[in-house]
């Protein structure tokens, strides 16, 4: 809020006083993601729902200027010059034609190209599935390498680990 409210203002500028780029607000801003899939990409995004995206590096520096000077606290930002769509692993080619399959996380939402940087690098290497009974076999035959969510928000990660229980 503390960012937000400051750049409204004015008042987020580089340590030389010069005026910040384009402070675009908390990723839940700049996407919307089908209802069918909501539960899956905010499981899949978490806290990260509440970064903020940021035009550059230059002004993800400036935001944090601002909060470090005014001891507001800290927050994470996400520069649309610095963000990059994750590669696509061998796994996940093969995942596909498991029982199950959904797609990738970052192809189910919607947002300006200018923002796929930023989906694609936090949503690149997760994919839905309809069920953790079909995202567990397709885990189990491919050596967890792969991590999945699924349409009601039960997540097993790359490593093994399973995270879940009501959304």
């Amino acid at each position: 809020r503390f960012v937000m409210n400051s750049y409204r203002d004015g008042r987020i500028t580089d340590r030389h006083g010069a005026p910040c780029g384009k402070i675009y607000g908390p990723l839940s801003k700049v996407i919307s993601v089908d209802s069918k899939y909501i539960t899956a990409v905010e499981t899949a995004l978490g806290l990260n729902l509440q970064n903020i995206v940021v035009e550059d590096e230059e002004t993800a520096k400036a935001a944090m200027f601002a909060l470090k000077k005014s001891e507001a606290g800290r927050a994470t930002f996400f520069p649309l010059t610095s963000m990059t769509v994750a590669n696509e692993t061998p796994e996940m080619r093969d995942a596909k034609g498991f029982v199950g399959y959904v797609g990738r996380a970052d192809e189910l939402c919607n947002c300006e190209d200018k923002f796929r940087g930023v989906i694609g690098s936090l949503l690149g290497r997760t994919l839905v599935f309809d069920n953790i009974d079909n995202a567990t076999a397709m885990n189990k035959a491919l050596h967890y390498k792969v991590r999945t969510v699924t349409l009601d928000g039960q997540q097993s990660n790359a490593g093994g680990s399973f995270t879940g229980g009501s959304v």
